[in-house]
């Protein structure tokens, strides 16, 4: 009990020879009236050996107080489901959530053993996600002080490598987010996809496309670990950027304007931000059209 709600359920504790099982798993919200609504039902058989799991869990966090005491952040409320299956080393998830408008959906698969985890594949989607839903931008006139940035744990990108370095995964992965649109009053951002896969710690950046501002910008890669030192690779362009706008959004006190493309590519070994910037070698090429600098 507590400012949640109550939960009520049961379940079935079942035994046939070596194998236990739970049965019959059921949990819900006591009443209609609490801020968190949750439902969970489902099974999880040989629980002592390798499982296999089949639980549906639905939910609904409709007090927006509420959200930001958990996340920080004024997000919309919220609704989804979750749908987790498990067999012979198998765990498959698939989950569809809510924020006001914003729908994004996630498609879960890990291979494993009762040990180990030997691969993970995530694919998560939105036709559109709109900034004022995941409560990162500031419009609200009541209170001009509210700071989305703020919210989110500063972390200097040498430590942020530090990080990487330490905690990269050994088993294979294979990620990508898609992010068809982004709407907001404070971003000129249109949609953002990123993909990529890994094995043994060495990673390959397949797509990192990023639509800004009617102009497109593209980055494949290839970032190895397991290299002695770690070695980085990476390739784009960005074509049609607007100079206007993204002068303004990079806060330049001078107006430019045209259009600016930009091609290269560079190549990085070290296992230090200094390092890195000592190995650094690549080109960049910039084509500006129409430009006028005042």
């Amino acid at each position: 009990t507590g400012e949640l709600g109550q939960l009520e359920g049961g379940f079935d504790l079942g035994n046939t020879g070596n194998s236990w099982s739970l049965e019959n798993f059921r949990m819900n919200s006591v009443g209609d009236n609490n801020p968190l609504q949750l439902s969970v039902t489902g099974e999880l058989k040989d629980f002592t050996a390798l499982p296999a799991a089949d639980f549906k869990l639905q939910y609904r966090l409709r007090d927006p107080s509420l959200l930001q005491a958990i996340t920080g952040l004024r997000m919309n409320p919220s609704e989804g489901d979750l749908v987790v299956k498990s067999h012979q080393g198998t765990t498959n998830a698939t989950g569809n959530t809510r924020f006001g408008d914003t729908q994004i959906s996630a498609n879960v698969a890990l291979s494993h053993d009762q040990s180990s985890l030997q691969k993970l594949t995530m694919v998560i989607h939105s036709p559109n996600v709109r900034l004022e839903d995941m409560g990162l931008q500031a419009e609200e006139k009541q209170d001009l002080n509210y700071s989305p940035a703020e919210q989110f744990e500063e972390i200097k990108p040498w430590q942020r490598f530090r990080n990487a370095l330490q905690q990269a995964p050994g088993y294979q992965t294979d990620i990508a987010l898609n992010f068809d649109g982004v709407t907001g009053d404070h971003t000129n951002i249109e949609s953002f996809h990123l993909h990529f896969t890994g094995s043994d710690k060495r990673y390959t950046l397949r797509r990192l496309d990023i639509a800004y501002d009617q102009s497109v910008s593209e980055i494949r890669g290839i970032i190895d670990l397991n290299s002695s030192p770690p070695f980085a690779s990476l390739a784009g362009e960005a074509l049609a950027i607007p100079m206007d706008t993204i002068s303004r959004d990079l806060g330049l006190d001078f107006d430019i304007s045209g259009i600016a493309n930009v091609r290269g590519g560079l190549t990085s070994q070290g296992d230090s931000p200094d390092t890195l910037m000592d190995s650094l070698d690549g080109s960049l090429a910039v084509a500006l059209k129409n430009a006028v600098i005042e």
